[in-house]
Formats: structure tokens, sequence, C-alpha cells
């Protein structure tokens, strides 16, 4: 049982898909009574809501006027959930499954991963180098 809900964890699981399933019709009810433009125009705006509250992080943090850790997190995280909404809704109106993203997602990781460790080996030939110049000099 959850504390304090006498309710079994199963009925919380299936409490907690309802809940996912009502989130995902309303997504896609929103989604289709705006359109693709104006989501994809929300979108854009939620991208820069976001992009501005890491940036408002930022400057606090390297400017000394920090206002404090839990209010740019709230703001970023509230961001965050705006863009994903936005995300849902515009996949959603293209017809973009979770798979052909996750798909694409781990082809670019694997991409990165590949960046890095190429990366890591010029450091180290680097460091090699140098080692062997300060030898000499």
């Amino acid at each position: 049982y959850f504390v304090g809900t006498g309710r079994s964890k199963e009925t919380e699981r299936k409490r907690g898909r309802i809940v996912l399933k009502d989130i995902e019709k309303d997504i896609a009810f929103t989604a289709h009574y705006y359109g693709y433009e104006a989501q994809s125009r929300q979108l854009i705006e939620e991208m820069a809501e976001l992009t501005q509250a890491i940036n408002k992080k930022w400057r606090a943090e390297n400017t000394g006027l920090y206002r404090g850790y839990y209010d740019d997190m709230r703001a970023i995280t509230e961001e965050l959930a705006d863009v994903q909404i936005c995300i849902e809704q515009v996949k959603l109106l293209l017809g973009i499954t979770d798979k052909q993203i996750e798909s694409v997602v781990e082809s670019k990781i694997i991409r990165e991963k590949a960046r890095i460790r190429k990366s890591d080996e010029k450091t180290e030939w680097q460091r090699n180098f140098m080692q062997r110049f300060e030898r000499r000099c």
C-alpha cells in the first residue's frame, strides 16, 4: 500500500496510466483544436522562454546576483514542461512517432560518443607531445 492512500501499488499504477492517458488525450485535443501552425509557433515561443530562463540562471551565477537555486530551477522546470507539451503536440500533428525520435536520438548519441572518444585521443596525443617537447627544453 502507498502510505496514507489505502490503495495497493497495482491500483496506483493503474491510476497513473489513467492520468497519463488523460494527459495524452488533452494534448491531442489541444493540438487538433489549434492546429499545426499555431502550435509550432507556440513551441518556438516556449523554447525562447526556456532559453531565457537558462540565461537568467547563468547570468545570476556569473554576476553574483544569484536569486536562488530553487527559483531558477522552478522557472527552468516550468519552461521545460511547456516545451515538452508543445513538442508532443507538434509530433502528433506531423505524425512523428516516439520510435522515430528514439532512433534518431540513438544515432546522435552514438555519434557524439565517438566525437568525445576522438577528442580524448587528441588530448592524450597532445599531452604526450607536450611531455616530449618539455623534455627537450
